[in-house]
């Protein structure tokens, strides 16, 4: 019975004692991003991103390599190595590779997925995935002012209507229409400023001021006061 037992703990002994063994030089290969050119990327725009493909085991690991499978919005460039090799990649190491992608032009603003196939000698690929942050960016234009009544007396009062679209590829945040200073065109309401909100790619607003003019002549609008946007969207 006692001979029995001491065998039964030598045998557990040397189990943990060969797992500890092959735990330390058991390679673990994982790969992360190290860097995304332009962070954020924009719809409708080319990126780079480089990742880094790291063995956090303790074994060496041999004949690794690591295939990009983008799927929508990215596009592997043209041109651009779907896959990328290394011979060895030592225990606790790490390597690097780098990919050039597109992002479809009616991409909205968000965080996706993006999925590498990592194999390492005649094993089965497994699936890494990234997060890779594609964010618009707005860009707000005048498409034309019209006034109200048609025909502009001195000392009248008169309604301004600006119609201004967002031609860009990002959510406009907070834009506030604001009339520039002008010695003919007196505001009469909101202190010339009309406040719009959001304004998402493709919107069309209007904004509608009331001024007195004093004299008459050109109406136009200053650029500079278009704006108070942020690139979130």
């Amino acid at each position: 019975m006692k001979l029995y037992i001491a065998f039964a703990a030598f045998l557990v002994a040397s189990l943990f004692v060969a797992g500890i063994a092959q735990a330390q030089t058991t390679s673990d290969i994982d790969v992360v991003l190290f860097r995304q050119d332009p962070l954020p990327a924009e719809p409708g725009a080319n990126f780079n991103i480089e990742v880094e493909i790291q063995n956090s085991g303790n074994g060496q690991a041999d004949d690794v390599s690591v295939e990009i499978n983008p799927k929508a919005p990215f596009t592997l460039l043209s041109g651009e190595q779907k896959k990328v090799s290394f011979s060895s990649i030592g225990g606790q190491k790490s390597a690097r590779a780098s990919f050039r992608l597109s992002v479809d032009s009616d991409a909205i603003s968000n965080s996706y997925e993006l999925e590498f196939l990592v194999k390492e000698g005649t094993s089965t690929p497994t699936p890494n995935k990234i997060l890779v942050n594609v964010e618009g960016v707005p860009k707000l234009i005048l498409l034309g002012i019209t006034t109200e009544p048609g025909v502009i007396e001195p000392g009248s009062d008169v309604k301004l209507s600006f119609e201004i679209k967002n031609i860009g590829t990002g959510t406009a945040r907070q834009v506030e229409l604001e009339l520039g200073r002008n010695e003919s065109i007196i505001p009469t309401l909101s202190g010339g400023k009309v406040f719009l909100g959001d304004i998402i790619p493709g919107q069309e607003k209007i904004a509608v001021l009331t001024t007195e003019v004093a004299l008459v002549g050109d109406i136009h609008r200053d650029e500079r006061t278009l704006g108070k946007t942020d690139r979130k969207g």
